[in-house]
């Protein structure tokens, strides 16, 4: 929302003018939008938490492959935070109150995600609190 005020005080926009050409209910639009977003990336996170804590390890990944999981990780849970910011702003109704709480647990579960990665150096390639089992 900060980019689309900024976006219309230097087209030289009002309030009113924007209103009239749709640019408001867009806005109304895409924070719905961002309620099914924070659903899904929350029940995301959510998954990948439970499946870290509760399956053992396989083989070890590639470098690559290990470090693009930490960043994405990363990078869904901060984006998760930034969206549930946002969310504070929203009208209420509608799905708003289920979002922020699926959203909440899954910031929780994306940091978890991330701090399994540093009890062990299994966890670290792999991603999983419990150790590879082998035959």
């Amino acid at each position: 929302m900060p980019f689309f005020i900024c976006w219309t005080h230097r087209a030289g926009l009002g309030f009113a003018q924007a209103f009239s050409r749709g640019w408001i209910v867009a806005a109304k639009d895409s924070a719905k939008q961002n309620r099914y977003v924070m659903i899904s990336m929350g029940l995301v996170l959510m998954f990948g938490a439970f499946t870290a804590m509760t399956v053992p390890a396989g083989e070890y990944p590639p470098q690559f492959y290990a470090i693009f999981n930490i960043v994405l990780d990363a990078t869904m849970t901060v984006f998760l935070v930034f969206l549930l910011v946002s969310a504070r702003a929203t009208p209420p109704g509608g799905l708003k109150p289920v979002a922020r709480l699926i959203g909440a647990v899954g910031v929780l579960a994306g940091a978890l995600k991330v701090l399994i990665r540093f009890t062990s150096d299994h966890a670290w390639w792999t991603g999983n609190y419990l150790p590879p089992v082998f035959n």
